[in-house]
């Protein structure tokens, strides 16, 4: 089977009108008998279908050489096969990854005296690794206090904290694949993209 990157898949989607559709110039999108097609070959519902596109167009966006680039497909194909759960603590952990490097690079100074003011023992973090014993809030806590992280950011990041808690642990909180998708693509614009 030939390398994905040898396929002329503009070429292969504009063979398939009758399956497929270029919206806005962009992207393909599957048409209802595609979306048939698809469903039936490969046991996949419709709403499936559709996010797992939008998933993979919000990808699009990162840096294929990014460290985190793999580790972003991995987290995709999570939700792809339909493990949500799993999908938003992957994608958690690599927005966390992240962070920390932008703290470290470039607000680790105030990161630890905004630390330090509330905890008279606090060891100095010097490099990601140093964040390894500390809380996820922690981290946007005084990352925010440092000025690392708008407030906007660190509230919408705390919810997500909350809701990768949920799906981190055993428990009986249902979440659905609508609010994941929320969470992802939330994270992959004001994190993975802005941080990679």
């Amino acid at each position: 089977m030939p390398k994905m990157g040898a396929w002329n898949i503009s070429s292969i989607c504009s063979k398939n009108p009758k399956f497929i559709v270029r919206k806005n110039g962009t992207h393909w999108k599957l048409k209802e008998d595609g979306s048939k097609f698809v469903s039936q070959k490969f046991g996949l519902d419709k709403k499936q279908l559709e996010i797992s596109a939008e998933i993979r167009t919000v990808l699009a966006a990162l840096d294929e050489k990014s460290p985190n680039y793999d580790y972003a497909l991995e987290f995709a194909g999570c939700f792809d096969n339909g493990y949500y759960r799993s999908s938003l603590v992957m994608a958690w952990s690599g927005a966390v990854w992240l962070l920390r490097g932008l703290i470290v690079n470039d607000y680790l100074d105030a990161f630890n005296a905004e630390a330090a003011k509330d905890h008279a023992r606090w060891k100095s973090v010097v490099n990601p690794e140093g964040f390894e014993n500390q809380k996820d809030i922690t981290l946007i806590k005084y990352g925010r206090a440092a000025g690392a992280l708008p407030k906007s950011l660190a509230t919408r990041l705390e919810a997500i904290l909350n809701a990768r808690n949920n799906c981190g642990h055993p428990s009986g909180a249902k979440i659905g694949d609508i609010e994941i998708l929320g969470h992802i693509e939330f994270m992959v614009m004001n994190v993975y993209q802005k941080y990679q």
